[in-house]
């Protein structure tokens, strides 16, 4: 891709800096190896019937009025509440960035629960999605192939399918996905609404972007991206936000994760701007863009803005299930090291639903499955939602 159509392309940003990325040359960098992180067993969490004094705020004229109608929200804990582990070389929790622009001094007393828009078959029919929202990924697909300036005769176009189960022929094939890609680009639209932007050479950046790069560069680089690829995101405020620090087993460095996002005009619009409008950029190993992930799922079935409980109520909840059932240690309190409040979010959950993510060491229990120096942390998941709107279920079908 030319610099003039980059940068026609990319919010019209000026030449000389497309020249200079263009000219600059970093030295090569050295391949690593990306290991996975180790996936231990899932955790059960006991959520039982909570009761007691529930949390008031400061300033109880200032807390938004709850709608008495909010449906109870089925919750399966099997696939909420897993727990991983992931390894650190150093004596300090805090090295490790979340990127999060949460903390636990904003005032939230509610957040918004979203029902996710896709339906999908059952098992046996391979999970395939059901009401796929095709005009609008053609529209997603129109909107890149304009904001990147490309001529569209020049795209190959093509859609990805799943099969279904249904009999020994394979059954149904359900389009998942639109493809368009040329010599120089390939994007593609899930029935997720999830845009991917793939560059057969990489767009180099003024600044170092390796998979090794370090936190400082990673944060370089994205406030620069943001910029380069303004058209495409069409964000009006972006924030660049840095995770990671974690090693992989070999205690090799693994990659940090770049996001980019827009700022909301409160706390509550800049986390869901956060967890569900947001960008990842991918590095190539030798540098610059290769990839860059566009998340932009559908939250028009919204189903309420629920209340939340505290930092310190979900600590309670997690303590109170006291050994975990599978899993390699009993949690204690002095264990927890870190907490954020994230949406998790996957494509077969049938509500988007808030939660506190609490990280613990679990060096003790973990540590002789690493080379010596690296400090295991683990991870456990606790619904943010008030425990009265939950009605929790684990994978046999039990639940309360």
């Amino acid at each position: 891709m030319s610099a003039e159509t980059l940068s026609q392309a990319l919010g019209g940003i000026d030449l000389k800096y497309i020249s200079e990325a263009a000219d600059y040359r970093r030295p090569r960098a050295k391949k690593r190896r990306m290991a996975p992180r180790l996936l231990a067993a899932a955790a059960c969490l006991a959520l039982a019937v909570y009761a007691g004094t529930r949390w008031l705020a400061p300033d109880a004229s200032v807390r938004p009025t709850i709608d008495p109608n909010l449906p109870v929200l089925d919750v399966i804990t099997d696939s909420y509440t897993s727990m991983g582990a992931f390894v650190m070389h150093t004596s300090d929790f805090s090295d490790y960035l979340t990127g999060n622009p949460w903390s636990e001094d904003m005032e939230l007393y509610t957040l918004p629960v979203y029902k996710n828009a896709v339906e999908h078959a059952s098992y046996e029919l391979n999970r395939v999605p059901l009401n796929a929202d095709y005009e609008a990924m053609r529209a997603i697909m129109d909107g890149a192939i304009a904001a990147l300036g490309i001529d569209k005769s020049t795209l190959e176009f093509s859609e990805n399918t799943q099969q279904t189960f249904a009999d020994a022929s394979g059954g149904d094939a359900v389009v998942t996905s639109f493809v368009a890609q040329n010599s120089e680009v390939r994007i593609s639209v899930g029935y997720d609404l999830e845009l991917y932007v793939a560059f057969e050479n990489p767009v180099e950046l003024p600044v170092d972007f390796t998979r090794g790069s370090t936190a400082a560069e990673c944060e370089a680089a994205g406030e620069y991206a943001a910029g380069l690829f303004s058209g495409l995101l069409g964000f009006q405020d972006p924030q660049v936000s840095v995770s990671g620090g974690e090693f992989n087993y070999d205690l090799s460095t693994s990659p940090y994760s770049v996001r980019i996002y827009d700022a909301g005009s409160s706390d509550e619009g800049t986390l869901i701007n956060y967890n569900f409008r947001c960008a990842e950029l991918y590095a190539s190993e030798d540098g610059g863009v290769y990839g860059l992930r566009l998340f932009n799922p559908d939250l028009s079935h919204k189903v309420g803005d629920y209340p939340i409980i505290s930092v310190d109520e979900a600590r309670s909840i997690l303590l109170g299930g006291g050994e975990l059932p599978d899993t390699l240690e009993t949690l204690r309190g002095e264990d927890i090291v870190g907490v954020e409040l994230v949406y998790r979010i996957n494509e077969y959950d049938e509500y988007f639903v808030p939660y506190y993510c609490f990280y613990s060491e679990a060096s003790e229990t973990l540590g002789d499955m690493i080379p010596e120096g690296g400090r295991v942390y683990t991870w456990h998941y606790v619904p943010a939602v008030d425990p009265q709107y939950l009605s929790v279920y684990t994978s046999d079908g039990s639940g309360n």
